[in-house]
């Protein structure tokens, strides 16, 4: 059982916004795509697991973005060969070892030593629990800090997050949250959290449409038995309007209505699809919105 107080103060201090770096490439905050096969599941959750999610209700959801120590033992000891390979090219040709090629392999070889060094420095003196937890309610997230650094608390609508090209050996594409607050927020480069399914967007629009408190829950069975409580909440408190724009329209899932407008939107050619498998491909025009241009 996952241990939130344990991982969590929602009062800590709250992080200003920080400045965009225009060079980067900013997602929207704006549901743009269907969540597909992005939403979270049941089998989605498992807690103590590393880049799984370990919790989720209507008020919270916690995704652990933790470092293995095995991958930065992959880059220590990558670096290390590297270095032992400039060092012993001399070999290759039978050149003896002057002075003069001494030097310049080690000053070669500073630039494949010292990386290995902080990698085995990250692996074994660095803390490796990380967690990002989305708190729905109070629209805030609570970021993991950088390095040996405490976690920060910052409102969700002051995220930077853009899309990242990432080679983890397994490559590809990212979401990467940056906070360039302190010096280690630089050096670490951001948080780098993955998505198990779908495209980036699916995955972005997923946590959109959740921290908007004001809409319904997205799709997702693990968080089925919270709708009722939360439609109930929302209907307290008069259904205010959504915070952030959408493509589609985000409907009630628990209700008998929805259920057979869906079954109707399967059938039905150009229709939204707002069930978990898109299985018409369908596709949503991107939202137009300015909010990162403010």
């Amino acid at each position: 059982m996952f241990d939130l107080n344990k991982h969590y103060n929602p009062n800590r201090r709250i992080e200003p916004k920080v400045p965009r770096n225009w060079k980067k490439k900013y997602v929207d905050l704006c549901i743009s795509e269907l969540p597909g096969p992005a939403a979270v599941n049941r089998d989605d959750i498992e807690p103590g697991a590393i880049c799984a999610f370990e919790y989720a209700n209507d008020n919270f959801i916690v995704k652990d973005v933790s470092d293995t120590r095995k991958m930065d033992l992959y880059w220590a000891w990558g670096f290390v060969g590297a270095f032992i390979f400039v060092l012993s090219i001399p070999l290759v040709g039978g050149r003896k070892f002057d002075s003069a090629f001494i030097l310049i392999s080690s000053f070669i070889g500073l630039f494949t030593i010292l990386p290995a060094l902080w990698f085995f420095y990250k692996a074994y003196f660095i803390k490796k629990e990380r967690k990002l937890i989305f708190d729905r309610q109070r629209g805030l997230v609570q970021v993991p800090g950088s390095l040996n650094e405490p976690a920060q608390l910052m409102r969700f609508e002051d995220l930077h997050v853009v899309v990242a090209l990432a080679t983890r050996f397994q490559g590809g594409v990212y979401l990467r949250l940056f906070k360039n607050k302190t010096l280690a927020d630089k050096l670490e480069g951001g948080v780098l959290f993955s998505f198990a399914y779908g495209t980036y967007l699916q995955s972005w629009s997923y946590f959109v449409w959740y921290m908007d408190r004001n809409r319904p829950l997205p799709p997702g069975d693990a968080l089925d038995p919270y709708r009722q409580r939360d439609y109930e909440r929302r209907r307290a408190e008069g259904f205010p309007p959504p915070l952030y724009p959408s493509a589609f329209e985000t409907p009630e899932h628990f209700t008998k209505e929805f259920q057979l407008l869906n079954e109707r939107n399967k059938m039905t050619p150009g229709r939204f699809n707002i069930s978990l498998n898109d299985e018409q491909g369908i596709e949503v025009a991107p939202v137009k919105s300015g909010y990162y241009n403010t």
